[in-house]
């Protein structure tokens, strides 16, 4: 038997992949330490156990300014490797900047494993898929062009649909003497789509700590 390299877990030597994770057993060479020690590295290991960063709130190779997320990147103006994590406030707290590369990397690498194992002992999170990306939180979308955009979309064509059942006689007129068939639109009871998937993982992160 031998350690999974991202979750620890006990495996099978010849299993091609960690059974807990998914992880391939060694599908490229990270150096003697078993991790990844550069940012093209960790991205490749991403790749392989096909995690979904965006449900983790992970930003790898990118300088992410919204709220609630963790990240890395290179800064281009001094050279230096950056780890941070962007509180619920939208505060940010800087968890190393220097030029150690490895040493960056090794941090949001143990972050990573953390939030993994995190993430799946939370109950709330037992119907969602880690290797999914969440639907988006239209709530949390208002502030950027792309959720400005699709909230206008959505209300034109509430306001459409409501026009067109009101003009076919599905909705009453108040006045009276209308037809009374009550219009029920099979949207209202949608228990497959929340707009909680990014803030599932509340309760087991306190987002407004350093890290």
């Amino acid at each position: 038997m031998v350690k999974c390299s991202f979750c620890d877990n006990l495996m099978s030597e010849t299993d091609l992949n960690c059974p807990f994770c998914g992880t391939p057993h060694d599908p490229i060479k990270r150096g003697p330490s078993g991790v990844p020690r550069t940012i093209s590295e960790l991205k490749k290991f991403v790749d392989t156990t096909g995690i979904s960063l965006a449900r983790l709130h992970f930003h790898i190779d990118e300088d992410y300014r919204g709220s609630r997320a963790f990240g890395i990147y290179r800064d281009p103006k001094t050279g230096n490797f950056v780890v941070y994590k962007n509180k619920d406030t939208g505060e940010r707290a800087i968890r190393y900047e220097g030029p150690d590369e490895a040493h960056a990397v090794y941090e949001i690498y143990q972050k990573l494993k953390e939030r993994m194992t995190m993430y799946r002992n939370n109950p709330m999170n037992r119907h969602t898929d880690l290797y999914k990306d969440p639907k988006p939180d239209l709530l949390n979308m208002g502030s950027t062009k792309t959720g400005i955009i699709i909230v206008v979309i959505v209300t034109v064509f509430i306001i459409l649909l409501y026009m067109l059942s009101y003009s076919i006689g599905y909705i009453p007129n108040s006045g009276g003497g209308g037809s009374s068939t009550r219009y029920e639109s099979s949207y209202d009871n949608d228990s497959d789509y929340s707009y909680s998937d990014w803030g599932s993982d509340s309760d087991y992160d306190d987002w407004s700590s350093d890290w």
